[in-house]
């Protein structure tokens, strides 16, 4: 059996107690924003990943620039 939230596209399910969407745009809406949000998330990370690699490649270059000056 199902209670309607009043005011909204919402039902509660009276049996678990579970809160049901009946709106289906925005639930798809939603699922959209969160898959675009953790493809940003992944971007970034693989920036950051990307960044570090570039630092460590810096540093090697520049050890080896140092160790040259130094002879």
């Amino acid at each position: 059996m199902n209670l309607k939230v009043k005011g909204e596209a919402i039902y509660r399910d009276l049996n678990t107690s579970a809160l049901v969407f009946t709106n289906q745009d925005e639930i798809e809406a939603y699922k959209a924003k969160k898959k675009a949000l953790r493809a940003r998330d992944e971007e970034i990370n693989s920036l950051k990943t990307e960044v570090q690699e570039l630092k460590a490649m810096l540093h090697t270059i520049l050890n080896k620039l140092d160790s040259r000056g130094n002879k």
